[in-house]
């Protein structure tokens, strides 16, 4: 007789109806991912989690760094108007005081050494440079990913289908949480939503180079979820929902936006 021999299936290789392919954090902001974890979806369950700064400030950092390469293509010799120039700088202002001070309304969970570099640049003729962010930018973005995105993907996971360990890639059980909505995300929340009056955390991570701008898709996605960055807008282009607008019909100009309103 043959000796019995298990075959172990490689991760990723089996796929059906009672496991449909997860998708990526870079889709689900892209807007590409299919339903149940939609754009609109991952927003509702951030804002439910009470940590939807954390998208809003990769967004709002995208979208600063829109306008500042519109500035300086509008540049002589290197050297911006002046008007263009105040207008970035106000950006500048209005997104650090929100999302990178201490106690700031709409602080995301930092390291230290990651939001005191920001902190620490000094004002100059000319805003600082998007770069500036990108650590920020890639560290939040690794935030969601580690903490908010398996909780997500199981708490909108398909409820008509009861996926097993044979008939499932093991990847997505994600160390063996299981794939139900019930379970509490508790611990993720406090990791990247921090309370407003604790210091920053002292640990740092070696940083990406990742810079991510807003999705287009943005504002047709749902009513509850009308405004991404309410409060927090780089401005309110006409017909369209407050917090984060398309800047496509603004190239002409900066000033088709008014700068961030204070929170």
């Amino acid at each position: 007789t043959k000796p019995l021999s298990v075959a172990i299936p490689k991760v990723g290789e089996i796929q059906g109806p009672y496991c449909p392919r997860r998708p990526a954090l870079r889709e689900i902001l892209a807007n590409t991912s299919p339903a149940p974890w939609t754009l609109a979806a991952f927003m509702a369950y951030l804002s439910n989690n009470h940590c939807l700064e954390t998208l809003e400030f990769t967004m709002d950092a995208g979208r600063y760094r829109k306008h500042y390469a519109k500035m300086m293509s509008r540049a002589s010799g290197g050297v911006p108007p002046a008007k263009d120039a105040e207008y970035v700088q106000a950006l500048w202002h209005r997104l650090v005081d929100a999302y990178i001070r201490p106690n700031g309304s709409r602080e995301v969970n930092l390291p230290s050494d990651v939001r005191d570099a920001i902190l620490e640049l000094e004002s100059g003729s000319l805003p600082p440079t998007p770069d500036a962010l990108d650590a920020a930018v890639a560290k939040t973005y690794e935030l969601m990913e580690e903490s908010v995105l398996v909780p997500f993907l199981n708490a909108y996971y398909p409820q008509t289908a009861h996926p097993t360990v044979a008939s499932c890639p093991y990847d997505t059980f994600a160390e063996g949480i299981p794939l139900t909505a019930s379970r509490t995300t508790d611990a993720v929340t406090h990791r990247i939503c921090r309370a407003r009056n604790s210091p920053p955390p002292q640990s740092a991570v070696e940083p990406h180079s990742y810079s991510y701008g807003p999705p287009s898709a943005l504002n047709r996605n749902g009513s509850e979820l009308h405004s991404l960055s309410e409060g927090i807008a780089f401005g309110s282009g006409s017909g369209s929902a407050p917090g984060m607008t398309d800047d496509s019909a603004s190239n002409d100009s900066l000033y088709g936006e008014s700068p961030m309103t204070p929170p």
